[in-house]
């Protein structure tokens, strides 16, 4: 499948625009930076390796530049390196995706969304 072939848009975020998750899982709770966001996915750097481990459930308060906030739920899907995939179960809607576009357009002009 190409990255055309997508059957969700992916949003890619510059540094200082980018949400946080407040995770809360295994008695832990942290602020993670996301990298991409979608419907049903998203990804962020491990802070340090292996904290995280495939199929691990995922849960927490995904806080976004513009002070909106969404409640996430999913599942590490894969780890690549440092990046950590969740497959959402309770994700963001696509109304959501293009606010947060919009948002990203507007405050930061020149940011190229390209993967």
């Amino acid at each position: 499948m190409s990255k055309s072939d997508r059957q969700y848009f992916r949003l890619k975020y510059p540094i200082k625009l980018a949400p946080y998750i407040e995770m809360k899982s295994k008695m832990k709770s942290e602020m993670i930076t996301l990298i991409e966001l979608a419907e049903e996915s998203c990804v962020f750097h491990q802070p340090f390796p292996n904290i995280y481990s495939l199929g691990e459930p995922v849960q927490g308060e995904l806080h976004y530049a513009n002070k909106q906030k969404d409640l996430i739920e999913g599942y590490v899907l894969f780890i690549r390196g440092d990046k950590v995939v969740v497959k959402l179960t309770k994700g963001v809607t696509f109304q959501r995706i293009m606010e947060e576009q919009r948002f990203i357009r507007q405050h930061c002009p020149d940011f190229q969304f390209k993967l």
